[in-house]
């Protein structure tokens, strides 16, 4: 992993990305236990904090429907018959 400044400040697309270093590293090398779990604890939280942060832009997403602005629910995006339209394609 490249020397960052804080774990915490880490972007979505860096913790992702680290993610799949450790994936990597877990599937393919030779870990020792001690080296393995650590890396098993480290992607636990960077896959904990890109769920947090996948839910905090969901929070925020919002919707221009029927003239009214309103929270993003996808549910209803399956019933939008233009995303039904598009699907079909």
């Amino acid at each position: 992993m490249k020397a960052r400044t804080s774990k915490k400040n880490l972007t979505f697309e860096e913790r992702m990305a680290r993610l799949q270093e450790i994936v990597e590293t877990l599937e393919n090398g030779q870990p020792s236990l001690e080296e393995g779990m650590a890396l098993y604890r480290e992607g636990m939280e960077c896959s904990l904090q890109c769920r947090r942060q996948l839910e905090q832009a969901r929070q925020q997403l919002t919707v221009w429907q029927d003239g009214q602005v309103r929270a993003f629910r996808p549910e209803e995006s399956a019933e939008d018959p233009l995303q039904q339209s598009v699907e079909q394609r």
